[in-house]
């Protein structure tokens, strides 16, 4: 075969036995590709005869069921397939949803019992104040009750328990054994729809629980487990041995005024400054108590006092006395009770002079 075209040739003619050849090839590539396309579609053709044999097999086998229409059925099986698809996404969002507040009721339950270690410890801080007090008090004592007053406890319990029928007993142990951290974890498991077994004890706090759920009063119930009862103070006289001590609210005005000098010398160690500590105190009183208590805690303290009591100037060994004499120079005399002139003025404006006290000495004498 030559490897050029001559030149002159201005296009190949085939040969007759070529061009026969050609047309043999198209002729037998037509019948191929009709033969082709023929097979395809009756391939396609059975397929859509058994897909509607299938169809229709399903519809009579789900009217037999009692189903009129099996396209409606599927239709309402695809639609269910799609609403059990969103429950699924929708119960993990609820899952991870769980967990957080699983973990934020742990963490709650963590600070309300740091709250009540606190308020533990504030309490026995107090109580150790108390009895810091008492080793300086002479004739009373302070006494601290961690639940002396639960009124603030009382008011949210009764205003939660409303629709309960809870009687008044029932009231007073809820609040006796009270537990916050199960009342804040049965409540959220309540609004969870995850309550598990009660427990006998706490039936009643889980009432008022549930029913503070079911009417809204979250924020009440927030109050009912973070409020515990207050500390109380009393101050008590001592007795002898034998005689109860007596409560502050049962003192006399003149004992309760002593009281109050009584702790306000004790409440500490710094300098104490007052004005006629004696008023409104027995004069008895102020002799057994006041002047013990200032004699005693001037060796660690500075006592500034101005009264016109002889039992507190006097009977106290006060170091210094500043004397006013009476008249219009209103002189000032320094000095302490070894000297002749302080105790003259002490004598002067303390007993009335010394005709005064003779004459009182004398009546005593005669008693």
């Amino acid at each position: 075969m030559p490897t050029e075209l001559d030149p002159e040739h201005e296009e190949f003619i085939p040969s007759e036995e070529l061009q026969q050849l050609i047309d043999d090839y198209r002729i037998a590539a037509e019948e191929g590709r009709k033969r082709l396309v023929g097979d395809a579609l009756s391939l396609l053709d059975d397929q859509e005869d058994r897909f509607a044999e299938a169809q229709e097999k399903v519809d009579e086998e789900l009217a037999t069921a009692g189903c009129d229409e099996g396209t409606e059925v599927m239709t309402q099986l695809r639609d269910l397939r799609t609403r059990l698809t969103e429950l699924e996404s929708k119960d993990t969002q609820a899952g991870a949803i769980g967990d957080e507040i699983d973990q934020g009721l742990v963490e709650l339950k963590a600070l309300v019992e740091t709250a009540a270690a606190l308020r533990a410890e504030i309490t026995t801080e107090r109580r150790a104040a108390a009895s810091s007090v008492n080793d300086s008090m002479r004739s009373f004592f302070a006494v601290v009750e961690p639940n002396g007053d639960a009124a603030k406890v009382d008011e949210l319990i009764d205003t939660l328990k409303r629709g309960t029928y809870l009687r008044e007993p029932d009231l007073l142990k809820t609040r006796d054994d009270l537990n916050r951290v199960e009342l804040l974890e049965f409540a959220v498991r309540l609004a969870q729809g995850r309550v598990g077994a009660a427990e006998s004890r706490y039936s009643e706090q889980q009432k008022i629980a549930a029913n503070a759920v079911e009417r809204g009063l979250l924020e009440d119930l927030a109050k009912l487990a973070t409020t515990y009862p207050a500390d109380s103070l009393d101050l008590r006289r001592k007795m002898p041995m034998g005689t109860a001590p007596v409560p502050f609210r049962d003192l006399t005005e003149g004992l309760r005024a002593l009281a109050i000098k009584e702790v306000s010398f004790a409440a500490s160690d710094l300098p104490v400054i007052t004005d006629q500590p004696e008023d409104a105190v027995p004069t008895r009183s102020v002799y057994e108590s006041l002047v013990p208590t200032m004699r005693t805690q001037r060796a660690t303290r500075q006592f500034i006092v101005i009264s016109h009591d002889a039992n507190i100037v006097v009977g106290s060994d006060v170091e210094h006395v500043n004397a006013v004499r009476c008249g219009a120079s209103g002189e000032t005399v320094s000095g302490n009770l070894f000297s002749r002139e302080i105790r003259d003025l002490a004598l002067e404006h303390l007993e009335g002079g010394l005709e005064a006290f003779e004459r009182r000495s004398s009546h005593y004498s005669r008693a």
